[in-house]
Parts: structure tokens; sequence; C-alpha cells
């Protein structure tokens, strides 16, 4: 059989590379050797902000099934994007990523009774103490998913509610598979219908051969059963999408950032606080005035939305008309901008940070105030040329973080000034930072 990650072939700890905002550890863990444990190997990245002195959580974003999502899964934790969520709310950002072989069952890990809990447990205890921050030990949870890695976020839900803060299931969920016996019942108390989730199915996923059940049926039938128990749920199917993830973190990052804003408590070691207007003025029925592509769903939903704000709320009307929420906010500026000149070419460096409701776009680069040249240099078109980055069809970045850099070559003794300024993922521009 292949093996897609050749390098997990022994427990390996790491420090990874040092961005001038914050640093990757590692932790690789090798299959186990009896048929009790996890039956592939798993890497486990961890971005941890800089100057924080105790984390208050961690977002998990976890890839989908096959050898392409576990690849893609390899770059969670450097995703400009989700550690903008991560940094404003002190929280660490884990990616992990199996190595599934190719004739291996998703549910292998999918389902985290296999194996994947205990190890995601044991990373974390790791982690505590190769990063200095033990309190990674005992910190709650925000938990993503993607298509298999929504399963395995809708069973961790279930299975460790005092510890999640929020759950996002992005096209999986294994309700309707623990429901009717594919999968081993999972126990739903009446804890796990306190804590917020938002089931994210494409549209384009209802009726599909292969992903209807689990994305957009399973998503569904999850929403019905724990509305009917008054938990808070939130289903924002996407218009554009089919399993793709699309521009979904433009939802997903706002929803869990209103999520931690709610229920993150005051000092580590506090209970999460409770969600206390689940029945309140934020419900709203989904099908509105969004076109026919929702109409069928109307006998489908037999209760209204939960939302964790008004504010959200809107973004929400907004995302289902069009797949994709505007910033009305400029980012960030650039910081760090350095310029070396050798030889007569010039060379400027900077650093950036995402915009948190939009993300980082690309920069401009000035030259006495005249705009010179745009990074990247070549547009992408689609949501994959929405970030900076990059998005895979999982919703990581491209292999490898773009130089955010430029060169020019100059004429001797000329003297110039530069300034970059960012863009947001809506086509902003933040202030901008200028040599020195």
């Amino acid at each position: 059989m292949k093996q897609l990650l050749g390098y997990l072939i022994f427990v390996n700890v790491l420090a990874g590379h040092v961005y001038a905002d914050g640093q990757v550890w590692s932790i690789n863990y090798p299959k186990a050797s009896d048929a009790t444990g996890l039956q592939m190997p798993v890497l486990y990245r961890l971005w941890v902000p800089p100057d924080v002195k105790e984390l208050r959580g961690v977002i998990v974003h976890q890839h989908g099934c096959g050898t392409g999502a576990s690849q893609n899964g390899l770059t969670a934790a450097d995703d400009l994007h989700w550690q903008a969520l991560a940094r404003k709310w002190d929280c660490a950002l884990l990616g992990p990523s199996y190595g599934q072989e190719e004739d291996q069952k998703c549910h292998l890990w999918g389902d985290p009774r296999n194996g994947s809990a205990a190890a995601f447990l044991r990373c974390l205890d790791e982690f505590a103490t190769i990063t200095n921050h033990p309190e990674l030990r005992s910190v709650p949870w925000c938990l993503w998913g993607h298509s298999g890695g929504g399963a395995w976020v809708s069973i961790m839900h279930a299975l460790y509610p005092q510890r999640v803060v929020a759950a996002w299931c992005r096209s999986g969920t294994a309700f309707v598979r623990w429901s009717q016996g594919v999968l081993p019942p999972v126990d739903v108390s009446e804890e796990v219908y306190r804590v917020p989730l938002a089931l994210n199915p494409g549209v384009r996923e209802r009726g599909h051969q292969q992903f209807d059940g689990i994305a957009w049926t399973g998503s569904l039938a999850m929403f019905n059963a724990y509305r009917k128990q008054n938990a808070p749920v939130c289903f924002a199917p996407d218009p554009n999408t089919e399993h793709e993830c699309g521009l979904s973190r433009l939802m997903a990052i706002p929803f869990l950032d209103e999520c931690l804003r709610l229920r993150l408590p005051d000092r580590n070691g506090q209970p999460l606080k409770p969600i206390t207007d689940r029945d309140g003025p934020l419900l709203e029925a989904v099908i509105a005035d969004f076109g026919p592509a929702f109409i069928e769903m109307d006998d489908q939903l037999t209760a209204p939305n939960w939302f964790p704000s008004k504010a959200y709320k809107q973004l929400w009307r907004e995302y289902l008309t069009t797949g994709i929420v505007l910033d009305q906010s400029p980012p960030p500026p650039p910081f760090n901008l350095t310029v070396e000149v050798e030889a007569g070419q010039v060379t400027l460096t900077w650093d950036a940070h995402a915009d948190l409701q939009s993300g980082l776009r690309g920069f401009i680069i000035y030259r006495d105030g005249r705009e010179i040249a745009r990074m990247p240099m070549k547009e992408v078109q689609g949501y994959q040329g929405y970030a900076f980055q990059g998005i895979s069809y999982g919703d990581t970045p491209h292999p490898q973080l773009p130089p955010m850099s430029f060169c020019e070559q100059l004429p001797d003794g000329s003297t110039f000034s530069y300034s970059v300024v960012a863009v947001n993922g809506s086509g902003l521009l933040s202030l901008p930072v200028h040599a020195p």
C-alpha cells in the first residue's frame, strides 16, 4: 500500500518555522502497532502567537477525507487569516494532517473513538511541554472541520461539550451515520445541546450522489434534531459551492469569533460561559427572500435559525444571497518594512497581519508615491485568488508562505522613497507604511 506521508515514521518533536508573528511547532505520531490504536500516522502543527503569556484556547482546523485533503491539511497552521482569529483571542491554531493511505476508510480517523481523539489529547499534552504553555492541557477548543473533518468535529462536539466553545461543520457531519447505525451510537447529553454549532453545506451538494448524505441531508437532519432540543445551531448553506469550501471562511471565522466573545471565561480554569439567549430575538427562519435556490428547503427545516449576534445575522443574510461577505473596514497596515540597496538592486521586505473580516489579498508597492507593482504579480481568478496565500479546496493555504518582498534594479546613485499598502479580501487598502 502506498504511504501518503513518508516522513511520519516515528514520534518527532520539532520547532517549526518562526515568523515575525509567532512560531509553528510540529509533532509526528506513527501508525499504532496494534489494531486498537490509530491506524495511520498523523502530523500536528501548532501555531502560537507571539508574546502571549497564557493561551486561552485552541482553534482546530481539521481537513477532510483522502490523500489530497491530508496534504492540504499540512498548511492549516500557516494560514494568516485563521491566525488573525487566534491572535485576537490569545489562542493557538492547530492543523492536524492524517497520513491516510489510498485504500483506507476515512472513519479510521474521522470517528474520534478510533484513536484520533486520544492522539489529539496526547498532542496537546506534549505541546504544553515543548511550548512552555502548560495551559494547553486544559483550555477550551473551537472546532472547524471539512467533509470527514466535519464528521470528526460533530462527534468531538458530543464527546467533549465541556471543552468546546463552538463547532463549525463544513460539508460534513456524522449525525445520520450514527443515527442509522452505520457508526456506533453517540451519547448526546443535554450539555451538548448548549454548545453552539454551525452547519455549512454547499447548495450544490443537495441531491449529489456522493455528498448529499454526509453534507446536505446530514446537515439538515442534525439541524432539525438539535434545534428540537433548543440547541444554538445555525444552518448556513453556501449558494456557490458543491463540496469545496469556497469562501466559507468568511462566515466561519466571524461565527467562531462571536462565540469566543460570548463563551471564553474571564480566567483559565473557569467553565465556559453559557449561551443565555438560545430562543430569543436572534432566531429567524432560514427561508426568506434568498431566491429560488432555497425555496424547496421550506418544508425540510422544522425550526428557525440561531445566531450568536445581530451583526452575525446580517452577515448570514448577505452570505445566503451572494456566497460572500463584503468587508467595510480597511486592513491593518504592513509593518517591519526595510530597504536594502546593493549594486543598484533595491530589495524591500515587510511583514503583515491578515484582516480578521476578509483576510489578506495582497500588497501594492509605491515609489515616490506612484504605484510600481502589486503582489502577487499574477492575479488568480475565483476563490483561490481571494487570499495572498491562496485557498485550497479544503480551506488551507497553498504550500509555502509567499515572500513579502519586492526587488527592482535602479541606476547607481538614484534615491527614491518607498511605501507598501496591504489589500484585504474586499479590495480595501490599508494606510501605507513608509520605508525608513
